[in-house]
C-alpha cells in the first residue's frame, strides 16, 4: 500500500507500507548434533552453537544439507519519482530509501536432517531489528479511468547496512530484483 503526492509538474513523492518475503538457499556438507539434546543444525548456524562446539558436547557429522531462509519484512519506503512521460501512458523513475523492518526467519531442509526452526528478532537473534535500503525502479503506468491507473514498477533493492548485527561473524547485505503492480488512484 502507498500513498503519493505530486510536489511539482514531474515530481512525485510516495511513502507507504510494503510486506516482502524472500527466500535464499545455503549448501554445507557438515552437520553439528549436541549430545545433551540430540539436536541437529547446520555450520551456518550462527552465535549459540559456537559455545557449546568449543565445550566437546557436538559430535560432526558429514552429510550434504541444503538449507532454505524464508525472510519475512515489513518496509517502510520513502521514494522520489520524476514523470517522463505523463498522458494517457505514463512512465517514472524513482528512487528513494526504505526501513526494512525484520519481521522473522525460517530455515528448513527438505530432508529433514535438521528440524525446521524461526528465528525471530531480540537478544538472541542474529538480526537486526531493522535496516536501511536503497532502491530505484522504472513505473509504468496506464490510465484506464480519468483518475485510475494500472501500474508495474520492477524494482532493484539493496542494504545500506548489515542486516545481521555487528557481533555475528557474518555480514548479510541483501539486494533484490522484484515487481510490484497495483492500481492507483490519483486525486
Amino acid at each position: 500500500m502507498n500513498i503519493g503526492m505530486r510536489v511539482a509538474k514531474r515530481w512525485i513523492v510516495q511513502s507507504g507500507l510494503q510486506y516482502r518475503n524472500s527466500s535464499s538457499k545455503t549448501n554445507t556438507n557438515v552437520i553439528f548434533r549436541e549430545n545433551s539434546s540430540n539436536e541437529s543444525f547446520a555450520i551456518t548456524s550462527f552465535s549459540d552453537e559456537r559455545n557449546s562446539l568449543n565445550s566437546g558436547s557436538i559430535d560432526i557429522i558429514q552429510e550434504d544439507v541444503s538449507l532454505t531462509n524464508n525472510y519475512q519484512f515489513l518496509s517502510i519506503p520513502l521514494k522520489i519519482g520524476y514523470l517522463v512521460i505523463d498522458k494517457k501512458f505514463q512512465l517514472s523513475i524513482n528512487t528513494g530509501f526504505a526501513t526494512d523492518v525484520f519481521i522473522k526467519n525460517r530455515v528448513s531442509e527438505k530432508n529433514s536432517l535438521i528440524e525446521s526452526y524461526d528465528q525471530v528478532t531480540g537478544g538472541d537473534s542474529p538480526y537486526r531489528r531493522a535496516f536501511l535500503s536503497g532502491m530505484a525502479g522504472i513505473e509504468l503506468g496506464y490510465k484506464i479511468r480519468e483518475r485510475y491507473f494500472i501500474t508495474v514498477e520492477p524494482s532493484f533493492k539493496r542494504s545500506l547496512n548489515s542486516f545481521t548485527k555487528n557481533s555475528e561473524l557474518v555480514s548479510s547485505n541483501p539486494n533484490s530484483l522484484g515487481v510490484m503492480a497495483g492500481f492507483r488512484y490519483m486525486f
